[in-house]
C-alpha cells in the first residue's frame, strides 16, 4: 500500500479522533488539516526512481512515526509502506499519524498557504520569504512604503502609529518590550541605547502588521468597482485602525463531482473554520473575542454570477459577527475553487459605519 492509497482508504471524520488524540497539547483546528487532505487528495503521486525509496512506519515510545524517502510531496505520496515491526492499528489510526507527519514534515510541496498549516508559530517566518537582508525594520518599511504609495494613489488613506487605536497601541509597545532579549540581564546598557533598540522593535512589529493589512487592502482595490461590493476605498482603510486582529486562508480542493462553496461551507461548520485558526496579529495573552469579519472571495473568470452555493457560503461566512465584509475578486488561475482570505477584527464601528 502506498501513502496516497492509505489516506485515501479512509474518510476524514475517521481520522479526527485518532488526530485529536495526536494533537491534545495543542490548540489545532480540525479545519487545518481537513484543508490539508483535501489538497492532498486531488494530487498525483509521482512514480518513485528506485525500489528502495520507501516509507519506513516506527514505532517509538508508544507512538507511530512515518519516516519519509522523499522530500517533494508527489514522490512521498507514491512511497510503498513499510512496517519496521509490528504494528497494532487501524488504517484510521494509520492514515491519522500519516497525515499528521506529512503536515509536520519539511515536505517541498506548492500548497499555497503552508504558513497556515504551521499554525504560523512564528513571525519571522513570513520575514524569510521576503527579506534578503537580516535589516528586517529596513525591509519591513519598504514593503509598507510601496503598499501605502498604491493605496494613496487610489484614493484611500494611510496611518501614523500615533493615531491607531489605544489599545493597540499598549499590545504593540507590550511585544516590542519582550523582544527586547539582548538586554536581557544587562543592567548597566546605556539608557539611550535601550531606548533606541525598544524604538525598533515597536517599529518591526507595526509595518509588520501594517503590511498584513495593507495586503489585504491591496488585493481587494481593482476589484472595488465590481457590481457585487459594497464597499469604497475609504471604508476598507478603517481595517487600519482595528485590534485584535487575526488572518488565515482557505481554499477548496475538490473533483468534478463536488461543490466548492459546499467543500469550505463544511470546514466552517462542521470543522471551525473560524475558529481563530489563522495567524494573530493580536499580542494579548488570551485570544480576544472577534466581533467582525472582512473577507476576500476569490472566484475563478468562469464563475462570475454567484451561485445559490457561494451565497449560503457567504452566509456561513457572516454567521456569529456583529458586521460582516465581503469583497469578490476574481482569479482565472482558480477555475472552480474558491478562496477565501479572511480578516477577523474588533473595532468600536463596522467598515461601513457613517457616523
Amino acid at each position: 500500500m502506498t501513502v496516497k492509497e492509505l489516506l485515501e482508504s479512509v474518510s476524514f471524520d475517521d481520522m479526527v479522533p485518532y488526530l485529536l488524540e495526536i494533537r491534545i497539547d495543542e490548540q489545532y483546528n480540525m479545519s487545518s488539516f481537513k484543508n490539508y487532505y483535501d489538497w492532498l487528495r486531488t494530487l498525483e503521486p509521482e512514480p518513485v526512481s528506485d525500489d528502495d525509496e520507501k516509507c519506513c512506519v516506527i514505532l517509538d515510545d508508544k507512538t507511530i512515526h512515518f519516516m519519509f524517502f522523499n522530500q517533494e510531496i508527489e514522490y512521498v505520496l507514491s512511497e510503498e509502506i513499510e512496517f519496521e515491526c509490528k504494528i497494532k492499528a487501524s488504517n484510521a489510526e494509520l492514515a491519522a499519524y500519516c497525515l499528521n507527519d506529512i503536515i509536520d514534515f519539511p515536505v517541498e510541496s506548492s500548497f499555497p498557504f503552508d504558513k497556515q498549516y504551521v499554525i504560523n508559530e512564528s513571525r519571522e517566518y513570513y520575514s524569510l520569504d521576503y527579506c534578503d537582508t537580516f535589516d528586517t525594520l529596513n525591509c519591513y518599511r519598504k514593503l509598507v512604503s510601496n503598499k501605502f504609495d498604491y493605496i494613496k494613489k487610489n484614493g484611500g488613506y494611510t496611518p501614523r502609529i500615533g493615531k491607531l487605536t489605544q489599545q493597540y497601541r499598549k499590545e504593540l509597545k507590550k511585544t516590542a518590550a519582550q523582544k527586547m532579549s539582548c538586554f536581557k540581564g544587562k543592567r548597566k546598557v546605556a539608557r539611550l541605547k535601550r531606548i533606541g533598540e525598544f524604538r525598533k522593535k515597536l517599529m518591526e512589529e507595526f509595518y509588520f502588521d501594517m503590511w498584513i493589512i495593507g495586503s489585504f487592502i491591496e488585493r481587494a482595490i481593482p476589484f472595488l468597482s465590481d457590481a457585487r461590493n459594497k464597499i469604497d476605498i475609504k471604508q476598507l482603510c478603517r481595517l487600519f485602525f482595528t485590534d485584535g486582529i487575526c488572518v488565515g486562508n482557505y481554499t477548496s480542493y475538490i473533483d468534478d463531482k463536488t461543490d466548492s462553496a459546499e467543500n469550505l461551507i463544511e470546514l466552517i461548520e462542521k470543522y471551525d473554520a473560524l475558529d481563530y485558526s489563522g495567524y494573530y496579529l493580536s499580542r494579548g495573552e488570551q485570544s480576544p473575542k472577534f466581533e467582525r469579519i472582512f473577507v476576500l472571495f476569490t472566484v475563478g473568470d468562469n464563475h462570475n454570477v454567484l451561485t445559490d452555493s457561494d451565497l449560503a457560503l457567504c452566509n456561513s461566512l457572516r454567521k456569529g459577527f456583529k458586521s460582516s465584509d465581503i469583497v469578490f475578486v476574481t482569479d482565472p488561475t482558480l477555475g472552480k475553487q474558491i478562496d477565501i482570505q479572511y480578516l477577523l477584527y474588533n473595532s468600536k464601528d463596522s467598515l461601513a459605519y457613517v457616523g
